[in-house]
């Protein structure tokens, strides 16, 4: 079959398990990441699909450890409104010691671990930290480099 362009196209038949489509379309809903160690196994089971949405973060190095100065996310809650502050957020991912190019995680910090003015305490934090923020729906932020 040819486009507007005269260019030839190809349909490709594909073919996937009955079991996805079957819970996609009979229960789909966004389940949420794990905002502290206890429920970190929760999504083994869950199934479905989402589009990733950008999540933003600025973070500060402090005598006690982090603090959070900006988190932005554009997830819902069940209203349709979006969430704000700290409600949106699952977790961070923290490299204590990045060497600039690759991230690698030394700790998980929970929502749960974040205060309401966004402290969080860390020990052991060097010169050069990377943090990566978690939403409830498990958007990602880039690497916020942090460097004294």
């Amino acid at each position: 079959m040819k486009n507007k362009l005269q260019n030839w196209k190809c349909l490709l038949k594909k073919f996937f398990p009955y079991k996805i489509l079957e819970d996609v379309s009979r229960n789909f809903q966004i389940q949420q990441q794990p905002s502290s160690q206890e429920n970190v196994n929760n999504l083994i089971n869950s199934t479905g699909f989402y589009f990733n949405d950008n999540v933003e973060i600025e973070v500060e190095k402090n005598r006690q450890g982090l603090r959070i100065t900006r988190f932005e996310t554009k997830i819902l809650d069940k209203q349709e409104k979006r969430l704000k502050g700290f409600d949106g957020l699952a977790m961070l991912l923290v490299n204590v010691d990045y060497d600039g190019k690759i991230f690698n995680m030394d700790r998980t910090l929970f929502a749960k671990d974040v205060g309401d003015d966004g402290e969080i305490k860390v020990t052991g934090l060097t010169e050069s930290i990377a943090v990566i923020a978690i939403d409830k729906h498990g958007n990602e932020s880039k690497p916020f480099i942090i460097k004294k």
